[in-house]
């Protein structure tokens, strides 16, 4: 990963948005350091994961550093889970946005906001 952040594409902002719609612990602030976000690269060749880096001065993330669990998504490709995606918080700063997948190929774009779903609704 290089020292380069860029502004966040469309696409990109959109997913982020999208996972941290509702009202929990934290999406406040959560939702403050989206907007002022900035890719700061790929997590490896050919991932769709990315590192955050944001405003110093934006309120802190009031959760413990590990995964946010309510941004925790399911993709859905026809009807099947194809994998999720996840934001990480780390000393109350966004740090990145984990893309995971379940496909025998590693995905070469990120989801669009339509194909998720909650992780809780997919709990039986």
């Amino acid at each position: 990963m290089s020292n380069e952040t860029r502004p966040l594409e469309p696409g990109e902002m959109a997913l982020l948005r999208a996972i941290t719609r509702g009202d929990w612990p934290g999406a406040e602030e959560v939702r403050g350091q989206i907007e002022s976000a900035r890719h700061a690269g790929w997590w490896f060749e050919g991932s769709q994961s990315f590192s955050l880096v944001v405003d110093p001065d934006c309120p802190l993330i009031p959760l413990p550093s590990d995964l946010i669990g309510p941004t925790h998504h399911r993709v859905y490709e026809d009807d099947e889970v194809s994998g999720g995606v996840l934001l990480w918080v780390n000393d109350g700063r966004l740090t990145s946005l984990e893309y995971y997948w379940f496909t025998p190929e590693m995905p070469s774009r990120l989801p669009e906001p339509a194909q998720l779903r909650a992780t809780s609704e997919d709990q039986v």
